[in-house]
């Protein structure tokens, strides 16, 4: 399994109701940062619906938004 310590991204396997931050706005696709950038505060603190890990990213359903889904690149957790 590969180890990258400077990755402070939020870890795949967080628990469902676990607050995340919003600190990574410049990371994922170019949909996922205007998604992000459209809905989301820098620095704000949001709360994990569902996580849907798949084979190349992570997409997170946040409580405030129960019907979008972001890249969990974009969060780390606190």
């Amino acid at each position: 399994m590969l180890d990258f310590p400077e990755d402070n991204t939020m870890d795949i396997n967080t628990k469902i109701g676990s607050k995340v931050r919003f600190s990574f706005p410049e990371n994922g696709t170019t949909y996922d940062k205007e998604t992000a950038r459209k809905y989301l505060k820098i620095n704000e603190t949001y709360t994990i619906k569902n996580v849907y890990i798949g084979g190349w990213r992570t997409d997170i359903i946040l409580e405030e938004f129960p019907t979008i889904e972001f890249n969990s690149v974009q969060f780390e957790n606190i």
